[in-house]
């Protein structure tokens, strides 16, 4: 019913036949269902139907990751911005990232409250690009399962780089990114929003870049014009602070 619903509603008599099921027991799983919000019937439509909502489609998300091990349990969320809800979940012992791509908060306002308002392309193309950049030693998270438009990855435990006060080695850090743009454009890849807010620094002073769901492949129209853009941002950046003694960082005038 997926696949149906994120394109049109599915008329409730094709339901049963779609899911292999008797018709009295599709009743009643149906009524659970829109009980808990996970299925909205359309009226008005043509045809008139069922649809999957938000919540729906999160929760399938939710179980393919949980049945492959990807995902074990739920913690707090540590980020909402207009394109992306972040969470802190675990798998065991072991604490991850889970990111989940939308479109945009603005849909949500409108009263729009379709799955296929989220980016399930964008969280695609995220995850495949670090896989690829991890196997290839950048300096990246560790992906760790995709379902529909959830990313699960590497928790990265450090500080922003535009949060960041001190630092032991600045030249060292500045070659590092240098050197993470010029590798990523060597395997195809423009990460297009390479800057402070996506840079992590951990406590040993290891970069880390995150959020690659604007990134570009070198042979786009627009990848030359994005390269560029990301190498300005960092040499800018360092531009606009100045080193003093112990290694800390100040803002110029």
């Amino acid at each position: 019913m997926e696949n149906h619903a994120l394109h049109a509603p599915v008329p409730i008599g094709e339901v049963a036949s779609i899911a292999r099921l008797r018709h009295w027991r599709t009743g009643k799983i149906i009524g659970n269902l829109q009980k808990h919000k996970l299925l909205s019937y359309e009226r008005g439509t043509r045809p008139e139907g069922l649809s999957l909502n938000v919540s729906g489609y999160d929760y399938l998300a939710l179980i393919s990751l949980r049945k492959r091990d990807s995902v074990g349990a739920f913690g707090s969320e540590i980020s909402v911005v207009k394109e992306k809800n972040i969470y802190i979940v675990s798998a065991g012992e072991q604490e991850r990232c889970l990111k989940l791509h939308r479109r945009g908060l603005l849909y949500f306002k409108r009263g729009v409250n379709k799955p296929n308002h989220h980016k399930r392309r964008s969280a695609t193309k995220e995850f495949a690009c670090m896989k690829v950049l991890l196997d290839r030693q950048c300096l990246v998270p560790q992906p760790y399962g995709l379902s529909r438009h959830w990313v699960v990855m590497e928790l990265i435990k450090g500080t922003l780089l535009h949060r960041v006060q001190e630092l032991n080695n600045v030249k060292a850090l500045y070659d590092k990114l240098m050197n993470n743009i010029m590798r990523f454009a060597l395997y195809g890849v423009v990460h297009a929003d390479f800057n402070e807010f996506n840079i992590f620094i951990t406590h040993d002073e290891r970069p880390v870049i995150i959020d690659f769901s604007h990134m570009l492949f070198t042979h786009h129209a627009n990848a030359k014009m994005h390269f560029e853009r990301d190498v300005n941002g960092v040499i800018n950046f360092f531009k606009k602070r100045q080193v003093g003694k112990g290694g800390s960082w100040q803002f110029t005038k």
